[in-house]
């Protein structure tokens, strides 16, 4: 497994190759080589070293399981409601609303109307809450920072609620 970003708390260019106890047995004995520019710099490693002393203690992730379900059932609910809403996928604080709309596959960006997930995430601005598009025409990311408390994940999923609106009257 690769990891990257989040090994460093998003702060430090950090990067990692994890392998499993089965792997290490059949490499003993032989050698394999890595190479990279974020390879052991103790700058990196310092940081996360921090990162996970900070996870481990504050115990983030059971912080987030317990996020996890109030985004599970909000997202759900705001689904059954708005019928703009395709589909809804995640788990932890890394969600996905799809709406309606034309296939992501079949779209060229050549067209100078903004996209509705653009509109939504904008509608949603107004509201309060920033939520991600990466430019795509029906596809809005939810991936908020992990120390998210259950009240500002009401206030965003209230404003993504808000936001969805735009879509329910231009799909109606």
């Amino acid at each position: 497994m690769t990891l990257g970003k989040s090994l460093g708390g998003g702060a430090a260019a950090v990067a990692a190759v994890v392998v499993s106890k089965d792997i290490v047995e059949r490499l003993k004995g032989t050698s394999w080589q890595n190479y990279g520019t974020l390879r052991g710099h103790p700058i990196s490693m310092a940081a996360v070293s921090a990162y996970l002393k900070v996870v481990s203690e504050e115990k983030i992730l059971e912080h987030v399981k317990g996020v996890e379900k109030l985004f599970a059932r909000r997202l759900l609910a705001i689904a059954q409601r708005h019928p703009s809403v395709q589909r809804v996928a995640g788990q932890g604080l890394h969600w996905t609303v799809e709406l309606h709309g034309p296939d992501w596959r079949s779209w060229h960006a050549d067209t100078t109307e903004v996209p509705i997930a653009s509109r939504v995430a904008e509608r949603a601005l107004e509201a309060g809450a920033v939520i991600g598009t990466s430019g795509e025409q029906t596809s809005l990311f939810l991936a908020p920072p992990l120390v998210i408390s259950e009240h500002e994940a009401e206030q965003l999923l209230d404003a993504l609620d808000h936001g969805l609106d735009v879509a329910d009257e231009e799909q109606t």
